[in-house]
């Protein structure tokens, strides 16, 4: 790489993040600032990753032009295929996401995840370019209503009340508290005047279960450690099995200024109706040749749904048809019929190459082969229809 000549920008853009930060700060839609929280929960180096990757490239002629080192972003919807959503060089990546996922709103179709390929440009001295050579991908898919948080490695009714206390840190909003005196602040003076005033804020953390009201203390920790700080301790626990009928979290924020100290109680509750029960087994057939994507899919409902009135239904002792599905013959032989062995309304079994399979809505079932250049991906999934 010694003979390459870089002429990419390495200067980040000045971007306003006001609005544009994940958590009480975040004023777009809050499915597009999940996808935001995962990339920066990644602990990827958003900068310094495309540089490794160059560093990898081989056989580049000498006198190669390196013009743009960036990356595309795609969305995932209900549509197998993802869908591109803007590029951006590496430098501004990921404020810049940021900033334009916060001003865009609520986005036609449910966001789902999101696929960050990491692309580069080149100009060869014949003269030919190559104006988006894709080095690697990442992708981030929201785990829902089902699985809450996810960068919570543990049980999903834990992530999903992680999820929720996550998104309504009020008691970092200097807004909610009154320290006007009898005379009247406008937003900004009330702001001002608290951060002079806060001296720190101390989270008393407490555990229902059983869809009880918690009874004693779980945790005490400061505001600026959490969440991370209560995703650890909750994580230590859940590994050992402790936190298997905890259905809420409640906390108690005491903010203390140098006038008078302020106690806020928020509570965070699993539905009544947790987990909720799947109603449809969704099918994709994907494959990917070169740098293009396609995709195939397919529901099935079961019985006794509302879903069974859309699609057809499955029956135990039948098999998923595959083979039946748009896509080249040859992917679709290539991973046999799976056949449906039993379900209820938490899981299903399939035999699947000589293996019986146990899905449930967070535990999905994906296989890889290829063919020809070319590499199929088959998923089958338990959801809920929208």
């Amino acid at each position: 790489m010694k003979n390459i000549i870089r002429e990419y920008r390495t200067t980040p853009a000045v971007i306003d993040m006001s609005g544009a930060r994940p958590g009480s700060d975040w004023k777009g839609d809050n499915r597009l600032g999940q996808c935001i929280q995962m990339l920066l929960d990644a602990n990827i180096d958003w900068q310094a990753q495309p540089e490794k990757r160059l560093e990898t490239l081989k056989m580049l002629p000498d006198g190669t032009r390196i013009t743009r080192l960036y990356y595309k972003v795609f969305t995932y919807t209900n549509y197998p295929v993802p869908s591109e959503f803007a590029d951006y060089d590496h430098c501004d990546f990921p404020n810049a996401l940021a900033r334009q996922m916060a001003d865009c709103g609520q986005m036609g179709a449910p966001i789902k995840g999101l696929l960050v390929q990491t692309c580069t440009s080149f100009l060869y001295p014949n003269g030919n370019m190559n104006e988006c050579y894709v080095m690697n991908g990442n992708t981030f898919m929201l785990n829902n209503y089902l699985t809450g948080h996810p960068s919570y490695a543990g049980s999903p009714h834990i992530a999903l009340l992680l999820l929720m206390a996550k998104e309504k840190q009020e008691w970092n909003d200097p807004t909610n508290f009154d320290l006007s005196d009898g005379h009247p602040l406008n937003l900004s003076e009330q702001a001002s005047l608290f951060d002079r005033s806060h001296i720190c804020t101390q989270l008393a953390i407490s555990l229902g279960r059983n869809y009880r009201k918690p009874t004693s203390q779980y945790c005490l920790i400061d505001a600026k450690d959490f969440p991370k700080q209560l995703i650890d301790r909750l994580a230590e626990d859940d590994a050992k099995s402790l936190l298997d009928n905890v259905t809420s979290i409640e906390i108690d924020a005491a903010i203390k200024t140098a006038e008078r100290t302020f106690q806020r109680t928020y509570t965070f509750s699993l539905p009544a109706d947790y987990p909720p029960k799947w109603d449809v087994c969704k099918v994709d057939l994907d494959w990917r040749a070169d740098h293009n994507m396609f995709g195939e899919s397919k529901c099935y409902a079961r019985p006794g749904t509302f879903a069974a009135f859309k699609y057809p239904n499955i029956y135990s002792l039948h098999p998923i048809r595959i083979d039946d599905m748009p896509v080249p013959s040859e992917g679709a032989r290539l991973f046999g019929i799976p056949e449906i062995i039993c379900y209820d309304d938490n899981s299903m079994t399939i035999r699947y190459d000589e293996r019986n399979i146990t899905l449930r809505p967070e535990e999905p079932f994906k296989a890889s082969k290829g063919l020809d250049y070319t590499t199929f991906t088959l998923t089958i999934r338990l959801e809920i229809d929208d």
